[in-house]
């Protein structure tokens, strides 16, 4: 299974985007059609863009409340799966941020400069074909 993900261009030349894949449960397989169904978790987290306001209602400090499940950054990366018989099922997306406040103490990716960091946790359903 392939996992591409699409990044649109930054003005400063783009984000990096630290992407983790797990698999909760495989649902179905079924050798004869060459295809399968699987729940998975995707983990993404990024620096946030110099663009991405701080402060008012969907600003990164109000991000930092867990609790607020509707929360959502300004921008976010796009992805999808390879493969994908139909659409994703079941799918629970949350965002949250943290505050770096000190330089390389946060983050999949390490932290080079203080801000805020973007995390997104989507777990779906989804039917892959895998055609040989």
């Amino acid at each position: 299974m392939e996992l591409a993900t699409e990044l649109p261009t930054q003005p400063t030349g783009g984000i990096s985007v630290c992407a983790s894949l797990r698999v909760i449960d495989v649902v179905d397989i079924d050798t004869v059609n060459e295809n399968f169904t699987v729940t998975l978790e995707l983990l993404l987290e990024w620096a946030a863009p110099d663009s991405e306001s701080f402060q008012g209602e969907n600003g990164l400090e109000h991000g930092a409340d867990k609790r607020d499940k509707d929360w959502e950054p300004e921008w976010f990366p796009s992805w999808e799966v390879a493969g994908l018989c139909g659409g994703l099922e079941n799918v629970r997306r949350e965002f949250w941020t943290t505050k770096v406040t000190e330089r390389g103490s946060l983050g999949l990716l390490g932290s080079t400069k203080l801000g805020y960091r973007v995390s997104q946790s989507t777990t779906f359903t989804a039917k892959i074909v895998e055609k040989m």
